[in-house]
């Protein structure tokens, strides 16, 4: 082989060698970039799914305070409603076979005058069987709005003639709930 022959076959070598450099360093670059590019769009889904949570969490705690508030409104009586309260509470005795009289009512105020609710007082006497009485009072105690029992005696009623299979029980009671002014 002469010298020139190697020369063009070094040539080539180099060349292709070259080339082989350029396309494996575009190449290189290539991929770097589509996995920059990748890692970018990961990142962005990443950024975008946490903030689809946080506003679903957002959403969800803001219908829970909404339920909260909607629950606090129910337990207080309303203004206009106290009458319509004495009355429920005179058929819940009614449907446990108890008898009722509400005795005095009252508002407790709690002293300042921007309170937009106060303690409204009811003190009653009820008469019926022990299993009725204890039946009106733990019902009384699910109603919507949050009633406070603040007294509650219990005597067995002397009725003064035979005893009978069932005896009587008068309950002297004071509960409170609040009500808006």
């Amino acid at each position: 082989m002469n010298n020139t022959t190697l020369k063009h076959i070094l040539y080539i070598s180099i060349g292709v060698t070259c080339v082989v450099i350029a396309l494996f360093v575009f190449g290189f670059k290539q991929t770097r970039d589509w996995g920059q590019a990748i890692a970018l769009s990961q990142n962005e889904f990443l950024a975008e799914k946490k903030k689809q949570e946080y506003l679903l969490s957002v959403q969800q705690e803001m219908e829970d305070q909404t339920n909260d508030i909607v629950r606090i409104k129910e337990s207080i009586v309303d203004k206009e409603q106290h009458v319509d309260f004495i009355k429920k509470i005179e058929e819940l005795a009614s449907t446990n076979n108890v008898s009722i009289v509400i005795e005095t009512l009252s508002d407790e105020s709690s002293g300042t005058q921007d309170d937009p609710v106060f303690l409204f007082s009811i003190r009653g006497k009820t008469t019926g069987s022990w299993s009725n009485t204890a039946s009106f009072i733990a019902q009384l105690e699910t109603f919507p709005q949050k009633i406070k029992i603040n007294e509650l005696a219990l005597l067995r009623a002397d009725d003064g003639e035979k005893k009978t299979n069932a005896p009587l029980w008068n309950s002297v009671f004071r509960i409170s709930v609040l009500k808006y002014k």
